[in-house]
């Protein structure tokens, strides 16, 4: 998910630290859709893993477009990250189609009209998810693309002014969604998401984080002399900003999703200074982002298999035992893929991370 074979060395250490924090971000990932403490405590579930967690995509934007731009890019390595992210994408959508058409297509083209059916299947593929998670993917490479070729023109700073805008209209969709309908835009939002998707888990959701990714890559001796104590706290004291947005946005009735906010801006912009500027270093490196990635998109069939089990056998689980048990089944199927990618007839696997 990220190009780093093109990394060095000599920064093995501060890539360690990337690294960590993806994978750590990565059990927080399945923690949003797994909701692990509703069993316990619903506003317990809701600063965790509604607020806390929230930090995890931005940062996988951030860091990807860190490698991708890290030694500067040309049209060749642009094609190469599209073409990669294109068969991760692929491969996923083939393993997860039979979880994608049982909870999305049967119901899409059996309770819609044919046209209706045909075109959201469509938008999907154009502008948010085919299958659950795949938003990422595509938004990557649409993001890559964007700055890539508005690099050519404009200034890095500049690009982040542009995409700040663009980011801005998913905060008001998301933490502040239910604004739209109180001030009367309804019917207008809803046009959109006819057309388009939910902004806030589209193409265009990452462009910020990808220009901060690519600034990162273009002052990265510069953020690696900083203070990591410092990002640390200043990391702790943002992720309590994020927190307090979201708790206030919930409490005013505002709240239409928690995907993104304002103060997810600064605290991306810390804690990959933080990892930057760390010394870490990570036994079986390779394996542990590889891992991050497998679990990323395994656990989406894995939860859903838990749900049918629940409602079809009654098998009830606690959420926070079930959260247990996807992360162990898909760090499970992680270790098979990596054992197994080595072998003759099982390399393909590889495209699977």
């Amino acid at each position: 998910m990220d190009n780093s074979e093109s990394q060095q060395k000599p920064l093995r250490k501060r890539i360690d630290a990337i690294d960590a924090c993806k994978l750590i971000a990565a059990l927080f990932v399945v923690g949003i859709h797994t909701a692990p403490l509703d069993s316990l405590s619903e506003s317990a579930n809701f600063t965790l893993f509604e607020c806390f967690s929230r930090f995890a995509v931005p940062f996988y934007f951030a860091s990807s477009a860190f490698f991708f731009f890290r030694g500067g890019v040309d049209e060749k390595k642009l094609w190469h990250y599209e073409r990669r992210m294109g068969i991760l994408y692929g491969i996923w959508f083939l393993i997860a189609f039979p979880v994608t058409f049982a909870r999305k297509y049967w119901v899409l083209f059996t309770q819609h009209e044919l046209p209706v059916a045909i075109w959201r299947t469509v938008r999907g593929f154009l502008f948010a998810s085919s299958f659950r998670g795949s938003w990422f993917l595509s938004g990557s490479m649409f993001c890559a693309l964007v700055i890539f070729y508005l690099s050519k023109k404009l200034k890095t700073k500049h690009i982040m002014w542009i995409c700040s805008a663009s980011y801005v209209f998913c905060v008001l969709c998301s933490t502040y969604g239910n604004l739209i309908y109180r001030i009367g835009l309804g019917e207008q939002y809803e046009t959109l998401l006819f057309y388009f998707a939910h902004p806030y888990t589209s193409i265009i959701t990452g462009l910020l984080y990808f220009a901060i990714g690519k600034y990162f890559a273009e002052h990265e001796m510069e953020a690696s002399a900083k203070d990591p104590k410092k990002y640390f706290l200043l990391s702790a004291i943002t992720m309590a900003g994020v927190m307090l947005e979201y708790t206030v946005a919930q409490r005013m009735g505002w709240v239409n999703s928690t995907d993104c906010c304002f103060m997810l801006i600064p605290n991306v912009y810390c804690l990959l200074t933080f990892a930057l500027s760390s010394s870490i270093h990570l036994k079986h490196v390779k394996e542990i982002r590889a891992s991050g990635v497998i679990v990323f998109f395994a656990h989406f069939s894995v939860l859903y298999a838990f749900q049918m089990m629940d409602k079809y056998l009654g098998l009830h689980i606690d959420t926070l035992t079930r959260y247990l048990l996807i992360l162990l089944i898909s760090f499970s199927f992680a270790h098979f893929v990596l054992r197994m990618e080595d072998r003759k007839h099982w390399r393909w696997m590889h495209y699977l991370h």
